[in-house]
């Protein structure tokens, strides 16, 4: 089953990490345990807006495309699975062409919350403020580092501005009904 998942990235050289594993591109990860939710195994969703639903501020983290290659523990879009592949790093604009065909995909009371998070996901890439800051340093991601992802970001978000779901974000945000 293919998927998503997001994690952190920390110091220099930039290292894309999550629970002490550095993940890397083509890469298989294996764990002795049954995946059980919450419990063991390496998490992830088949919908990426669904990442954005669960995590806060995740301009400052990246996105993999993952494949399981393993047991699974399935809970609706949330897998759980023993053996994972990296497929590849998603680059923001790819992120959102992806979540363009989710969202053109989703009944309208799914649209809603996939544009409020899309909302804040824009929110974060805009705005860094001291406690932001502070925050960063303190988890040792580097903020320039940081600043340079969310510069990513907000170029997707420019080059993306005339998509479907990027009008509605923009129309929501002027009438005050998102964030």
């Amino acid at each position: 089953m293919k998927g998503y998942k997001i994690v952190t990235f920390k110091r220099h050289p930039v290292l894309i990490k999550d629970c002490l594993i550095v993940y890397r591109d083509g890469q298989l990860y294996r764990q002795a345990a049954p995946p059980r939710m919450s419990m063991s195994g390496f998490h992830f969703y088949t919908k990426l807006w669904h990442v954005y639903k669960q995590f806060n501020e995740v301009c400052w983290h990246r996105l993999l495309e993952v494949e399981s290659e393993g047991a699974e523990d399935v809970h609706g879009s949330l897998i759980a699975t023993n053996a994972l592949r990296v497929v590849r790093e998603l680059s923001p604009a790819e992120a959102i062409d992806i979540l363009q065909a989710e969202y053109d995909r989703e009944p309208p009371d799914e649209r809603y919350w996939i544009r409020i998070y899309i909302a804040r996901l824009r929110h974060s890439a805009i705005w860094l403020d001291d406690d932001s800051e502070r925050m960063l340093n303190d988890e040792g991601v580097g903020v320039d580092d940081v600043t340079e992802h969310r510069k990513a970001w907000r170029k997707a978000f420019d080059e993306k501005k005339n998509c479907s779901l990027m009008r509605a974000v923009l129309r929501n945000i002027k009438q005050k009904r998102l964030i």
